[in-house]
This record gives structure tokens, C-alpha cells and sequence, in this order.
């Protein structure tokens, strides 16, 4: 059999050094595992909180849209790419009106789709809603 250490008394088991340096390397891979969760944590918030302001950023326009009195005007108005919006740097915001009429239901039909883009933003936010003339 092979040969036990034992303490000076006699003792068998770990000298308190060795359960030292056990803590230590046991401190240092938590230590590693903590950080690289936290790193994706802040990673995935920041892209939560990009897509979040991507969302508010076309619902803003739908609703824009929405509350246009002149219907004919609709075109004319909202189909705008924005480059720059006033506090938002980085996002952009397209703004794309079709309008079209319905021969079945005798319609005058407008479709609007709002796209947002950001740089880090993947993929980007679309939001589409179809307005009848009154």
C-alpha cells in the first residue's frame, strides 16, 4: 500500500495549508464563472434595452399615423427615412407607405410598415398596420 502523510501528533488528513490553497483555487474558478455570467448578463440587458427603444421608436410612429386626421396626406407625410432621430443616436427609422384598393371589399387601403435599425441591434424591429380611408 502506499505511504500515508500524518500530521507530527499522529493525525491523518489535510494540513491546513492544503485546505488553503484549496479555497484559494476553489475562489478563483467562482471568481471566473461570476464574471463570465455577468459579462453575459450586461450583454443581453444592453441588447434587451436596444430592442426595447427599437420597439417604443416604431410604435411611436404607428400611433403617429394613427392620429393623422388627413388621410390623404398620409404619403406625403410619413414616408420618410429618418436618419437622426432627436435622442436616440445610432437608430434610424424608415418609414415605407403603400396605398392600394381593394376591389373586393371597395377599399381605399393604406399599408404602413415602420422599420427600425441600430448597430446593434439584430434584426431589426419591423411593425406594419393597414389604415382604411374613412
Amino acid at each position: 500500500m502506499g505511504a500515508r502523510l500524518l500530521s507530527p501528533d499522529g493525525r491523518e488528513g489535510f494540513t491546513l495549508l492544503e485546505a488553503l490553497i484549496a479555497m484559494v483555487i476553489l475562489s478563483i474558478a467562482m471568481l471566473s464563472t461570476h464574471v463570465a455570467l455577468s459579462d453575459r448578463l450586461i450583454r443581453d440587458v444592453g441588447q434587451a434595452d436596444n430592442r426595447t427603444v427599437a420597439l417604443q421608436l416604431a410604435a411611436d410612429r404607428i400611433q403617429m399615423v394613427q392620429l393623422e386626421p388627413n388621410y390623404s396626406a398620409l404619403e406625403s407625410k410619413f414616408k420618410v427615412e429618418e436618419k437622426a432621430i432627436a435622442g436616440f443616436p445610432g437608430y434610424t427609422r424608415n418609414t415605407n407607405v403603400v396605398r392600394s384598393a381593394s376591389t373586393v371589399t371597395k377599399m381605399d387601403l393604406t399599408t404602413i410598415t415602420v422599420t427600425v435599425t441600430h448597430a446593434r441591434l439584430a434584426p431589426q424591429v419591423t411593425r406594419s398596420i393597414v389604415v382604411a380611408a374613412p
